[in-house]
This record gives structure tokens, C-alpha cells and sequence, in this order.
């Protein structure tokens, strides 16, 4: 019931935010509203406040609000082995391709020019039960976004890669290669302000990573692939507002659509391969409001030229139940399931960060996320994430 409430609530800020961006926004392709000039019979100062101009200028205002840190691991399902005199209980695998497309992930509603990339930490991202130890991942990132038609429209692409992984136990056994999903974002701004900004595009996850291979049995292990065959389209809207020279706020509404599913195919002891089909993903809705303030602001300053802190909290959950996939004796040596063994999933995250800017078109930003859900609805104990912007 509360956390109905909850994403009830996310939901009603997010469109409310959209609302009143859309309303003071101008038409397509004008040029942003400006901030009206004050008007007072005074003289000139000697010498003028170069930093309250500054905070008016475009980097300064939209230009200048941090992106989101994002929150997001959703492995895709579980592994349930049952290995008499061997491992026992379930482990969540490691996200096929990388993972997921997240839009809020280092990312906010407007075009822009850059490059950057991430480093995410997930403790115990592997989720275990019985007498099967957890594991922590690892994730790189690296990405390119550029603008085109005169900023209305930007296009970014994302490459993640997995830490070296390889979860090796006597009678069960997982691994995936490093390289994992090319990602494709078209980006549409849809109306922009002195205060606020209304963005949407779409999100294409690509299945060039690869899959995942593992093995199960004591003494004549079977041998499992699970390929990366599912293609994600992420359709999602998002705003951000910046009120004053000091407080922002931001929102993003996704859908994650699997197009198909992932291959599985088991090859027995004897040699004897079987094509099990396709293991449908679930389709997954993510709701993503974030505020900050700067903590400091000085764009005369050698390197530091602004220090924000941000809280974020995030909502995901899946749309449909999950699809199982059972294996048993003689198909496979002992017997193991394979998919969203929790089926239904409410994912509550809340990141808490700092963004520091560096020079005029630097950005370094660190933070931690913690889980609020248990069980299933609970991905990982804790997340570190750390991430550069280098803007062009």
C-alpha cells in the first residue's frame, strides 16, 4: 500500500513538472525565453559582479543543472541449481549485454555535447540463497553524445563492459564475457526556458555483447548458454527546472520494452544439445525524480567551479509475470531453473551524491545507492558510482 502511494505520488510530480514546463515553454525552434533585466535609475558599478552574470548565462542555468546519477542493476532473472551433495539454493546472474537501458543514468533533459564515462560498483550484485556465496560486479562505461540541428536533437551512444567474471563453484558454474550492449539514445528537446525544459526520445539496447555459459553437475556436469539475443526499446519523457541560481530538480519517465526474448540451449553429458526456445524478459516501467543545490558556484575560480549536492529516489518495476524455464534429469544432470524466480519486482533506490565542476566544461561526480526494498525486491546491498562529463 505505501509504496503504491509512493510511485503514485512520483507519477503525479513527474507529469505535474511536465505540465508546467510545457506551459511556459515557447514553440519549437524559438529562441529561450530570457530573464527580464531590471530597470533602476543607478549609476554603473565601477566594476560589475561577474558572477551574478555568469549564473544567467545558458551554461550556467539549464546548461549547467547536473545530470542524474541513476540508480540501476536489473540482472534479469535467477539461476536455481539443485545439486545433490553440491550447490544448492539460487544466485542471481549477472546482466546479460551489461544490463538494461537506464535513461536517468548520467543524463538529463537537453541535448548535449560531450563525452564521458562511468564506474559502477554493486555489492553482492550477486544475490544469493542456501550454500551459495555472493559476489559483487563491476561495471565500466564509456559514451558519446552530439547534438545536431541546431541542439533540438542529440544522439548517444553507450558501450558498458562488465568486470572480468567468472562464478566458479565444484558442480555449478557461471560466466559472461566483458563487452556488453551498444546503446542508441535519440534525444528530442521539445521546449526550453530561462527556468525549465521538457525533453523526449528513445532508447535502442542492442544485442552485440555477449551471452552467458555456465555448468551444473558433480561428475558429468551438463553445460547451459543463455544468448543475447533480446533487442530493448526504451521510449521516455523527462524535465528539468532550475527555479533560482541555486536549486534544481528533474524527472524521467521510461518504459523498457524487451522486442524478444534470450536463447537457452542445453547440451546434456552424452553430448546431446537441446534449443529450450527463447526465455521472455519482462518488460519494466522506471520512475526517476531527483533535486540538488549548488553548494558553491564561482565561475571565476582556477578549477573549482561549482560543488552541488543531489538526492535522488527511483522506482522500477516489472509489467508482466515471468517466464520459467525448468530443467530436470535426463535433460540436464540435476535439476535447475533459469529465470525471474521473484516474479513480480517493486525496486525502491535512493542515491545521495556530489557533483563538482571543473574548469568550464569538466564535471566529476560521485555517489552511493542504497536499496530500500528486501528479497527479491532488493538487487544488491549497496552501489558506489563514480562518473566524468567532458562537455565540447
Amino acid at each position: 500500500m505505501f509504496a503504491n502511494s509512493l510511485f503514485r505520488v512520483g507519477v503525479i510530480l513527474i507529469l505535474t513538472g511536465l505540465l508546467w514546463a510545457w506551459i511556459a515553454c515557447p514553440a519549437v525552434g524559438q529562441p529561450a525565453e530570457e530573464e527580464p533585466a531590471a530597470v533602476a535609475n543607478v549609476e554603473p558599478a565601477e566594476e560589475p559582479d561577474v558572477t551574478a552574470t555568469a549564473f544567467r548565462t545558458p551554461i550556467f542555468r539549464l546548461r549547467g543543472v547536473p545530470n542524474m546519477f541513476g540508480d540501476f542493476l536489473f540482472t534479469g532473472g535467477q539461476i536455481y541449481p539443485q545439486v545433490p551433495g553440491g550447490p544448492n539454493g539460487r544466485a542471481s546472474f549477472p546482466p546479460i549485454g551489461g544490463g538494461r537501458v537506464k535513461i536517468s543514468e548520467n543524463n538529463k533533459a537537453l541535448p548535449m555535447d560531450r563525452v564521458f564515462f562511468m564506474f559502477n560498483h554493486f555489492q553482492n550484485g550477486i544475490q544469493t540463497t542456501g550454500n551459495l556465496p555472493s559476489a559483487s560486479v563491476d561495471r565500466c562505461t564509456i559514451g558519446l553524445e552530439k547534438t545536431f540541428v541546431d541542439g533540438l536533437w542529440s544522439a548517444e551512444l553507450r558501450m558498458p563492459f562488465m568486470g572480468s567474471y567468472d562464478y566458479s563453484l565444484t558442480g555449478f558454474g557461471f560466466a559472461e564475457p566483458e563487452a556488453g550492449n551498444l546503446t542508441v539514445t535519440l534525444k528530442r528537446l521539445l521546449c526550453e526556458t530561462y527556468y525549465g525544459a521538457v525533453a523526449m526520445g528513445l532508447g535502442i539496447n542492442t544485442p552485440t555483447g555477449g551471452g552467458m555459459t555456465g555448468q551444473i553437475g558433480l561428475n558429468t556436469p551438463d553445460t547451459f548458454t543463455m544468448r543475447n539475443d533480446a533487442l530493448y526499446l526504451v521510449p521516455w519523457i523527462g524535465f528539468l527546472s532550475a527555479p533560482n541560481d541555486r536549486v534544481f530538480y528533474q524527472g524521467f519517465l521510461q518504459v523498457d520494452i524487451a522486442a524478444n526474448g534470450n536463447r537457452v540451449i542445453v547440451t546434456d553429458s552424452g553430448g546431446v544439445t537441446t534449443d529450450f526456445g527463447r526465455l521472455a524478459q519482462q518488460n519494466l516501467l522506471e520512475v526517476d525524480l531527483s533535486v540538488g543545490y549548488w553548494l558553491h558556484r564561482d565561475p571565476r575560480a582556477c578549477y573549482l567551479t561549482g560543488l552541488a549536492g543531489i538526492l535522488e529516489l527511483h522506482y522500477n518495476t516489472t509489467l508482466q509475470d515471468a517466464r520459467i524455464m525448468s530443467f530436470a534429469p535426463p535433460v540436464i544432470t540435476d535439476r535447475m531453473r533459469l529465470g525471474n524466480i521473484y516474479n513480480r519486482m517493486d525496486i525502491w533506490n535512493i542515491t545521495a551524491g556530489l557533483h563538482a565542476a571543473v574548469g568550464d566544461n569538466t564535471t566529476v561526480r560521485v555517489s552511493g545507492i542504497l536499496p530500500l526494498g528486501k528479497g527479491g525486491d532488493r538487487l544488491f546491498d549497496s552501489e558506489v558510482r563514480v562518473s566524468i562529463n567532458r562537455y565540447f
